[in-house]
């Protein structure tokens, strides 16, 4: 592969994990330092609407506005988006590793546990992630003490999963090739 064009994507994925890493901060920093901040918070009614009452229909999302939402609420709604970023963040230097071991030969051996850890951080982003948005949902509703009529929204991440699973693979692929050559 061309030198110049692996230093560029060697760039580019420094770039991607600054970005990561920073957007992630700014998002938790940005929202944790509101004062008398309304949360808007994705949930879903408990038990079933009567058929003509106007309102959600059973397990339909909607949004609740929680006025004066303490630190830890936001904290943790914004918990979300500095895992993702972190992950990110170490995701975008694993893979630039990866794209400058095109170039060195004794590096390439390491590729496999890169990929690995890239399924791993996937799973981190996929799964754990979106639970801290959860807990800021059921620490407002019970505060606001509708937490008995409304069931906070969680949101996994398929994608990410998806991406897990095929960070695993090859990094098996990688790995059987190796040995075998």
């Amino acid at each position: 592969m061309n030198g110049t064009l692996v230093r560029w994507l060697a760039g580019l994925c420094l770039v991607i994990a600054g970005a990561g890493v920073l957007g992630g901060a700014v998002v938790v920093v940005g929202g944790t330092t509101r004062v008398h901040h309304v949360m808007p918070l994705r949930v879903h009614p408990v038990g079933i609407v009567p058929v003509g009452v106007d309102g959600p229909p059973r397990d339909a999302p909607g949004a609740v506005d929680a006025p004066d939402s303490t630190a830890a609420e936001r904290l943790a709604m914004g918990g979300g988006a500095l895992v993702v970023g972190v992950c990110v963040g170490v995701a975008g230097l694993l893979l630039r590793a990866m794209v400058l071991s095109i170039a060195d030969e004794p590096a390439r051996g390491r590729n496999a546990a890169r990929l690995t850890w890239l399924a791993v951080l996937s799973l981190i982003a996929g799964v754990p992630a979106p639970f801290l948005p959860y807990l800021a949902t059921s620490l407002a509703l019970h505060r606001l003490g509708q937490d008995r009529d409304l069931v906070p929204e969680i949101d996994f991440s398929g994608p990410f999963v998806f991406g897990a699973i095929l960070c695993y693979v090859l990094s098996e692929v990688v790995r059987t090739r190796r040995g075998q050559g």
